[in-house]
């Protein structure tokens, strides 16, 4: 079998591409051909970017992490808030995200206003500390509302990050979802969820995780564990989420997972 070097890895890329897309062009179907990256999470960026500008359809049978999708991001967000201690912009930043499922957009919006003229700069975690939000929303009755969900938000968050069992993690997280967000959307347990969108898939997967976090746990010697929910974000950023319903197109797969495979073209 004869080997090609190539000068570098972008000439390699590159070429390898124009010798698909002649392929294409020359009537070969997407199923015939398959690509194969040494290091996928280093070159599929590239990939995406290059097959995007001559055309080519690619499908990574390989998935990204579940953090790296909104509904999977939505998790790590409840995270970073709680450790910048609810600061304005953290706060920003996760309620006003579009891409979650909110029941009640516009008393986010109404709370980082009032807190953008209040200049309330953060909040606290601990007891002791003098809570921003809660001291200067406190101040007037017109902020009465607003004053209250953000003890109950902030309440949430704390439970979540002191979690020491999976049960008290699963318990919370749906109780913010009754809280936060709209009944049908990511709703694993709901008749009505939206069984199909990419949310809730996304999310029901995380949830899997979690029960898989659980299970382990059941048999091991151990039923608590400090800091949980940082050691499932941990099981998380290491899990692959391959979408249900891919784009049809060529196959990418991680080096190894295609070693029994015999396609007409291989790359």
């Amino acid at each position: 079998v004869p080997v090609e070097v190539f000068e570098n890895e972008m000439i390699e890329l590159r070429t390898q591409l124009r010798r698909i897309e002649l392929l294409l062009t020359q009537g070969v179907e997407c199923n015939d051909i398959a690509v194969t990256c040494a290091s996928l999470d280093t070159w599929r960026p590239y990939l995406e970017h290059e097959a995007a500008i001559r055309d080519i359809p690619l499908q990574f049978v390989e998935g990204l992490s579940p953090l790296e999708y909104p509904a999977g991001r939505f998790l790590t967000r409840l995270r970073d808030v709680f450790e910048h201690e609810f600061s304005l912009a953290s706060m920003k930043e996760f309620l006003l995200d579009p891409s979650y499922p909110w029941k009640d957009i516009a008393l986010h919006q109404k709370l980082i206003a009032r807190g953008i003229e209040l200049k309330i700069q953060r909040g606290a975690v601990r007891r002791q500390e003098s809570d921003g939000w809660e001291r200067k929303l406190g101040l007037s009755s017109q902020d009465r509302e607003l004053s209250i969900w953000y003890r109950r938000f902030k309440q949430t968050l704390g439970a979540l990050m002191e979690a020491k069992t999976v049960a008290e993690i699963q318990a919370t997280l749906f109780a913010f979802q009754d809280d936060h967000f709209i009944p049908t959307r990511w709703n694993t347990l709901g008749e009505e969820a939206e069984a199909r969108s990419e949310g809730a898939q996304v999310f029901s997967f995380c949830l899997g995780q979690l029960d898989g976090l659980g299970q382990a746990m059941a048999a091991g010697t151990f039923s608590t564990v400090k800091n949980l929910f940082a050691v499932y974000l941990q099981i998380l950023q290491a899990a692959r989420y391959v979408q249900q319903d891919r784009i049809p197109g060529i196959p990418v797969y991680p080096y190894g997972l295609s070693v029994g495979l015999l396609p007409r073209h291989h790359f």
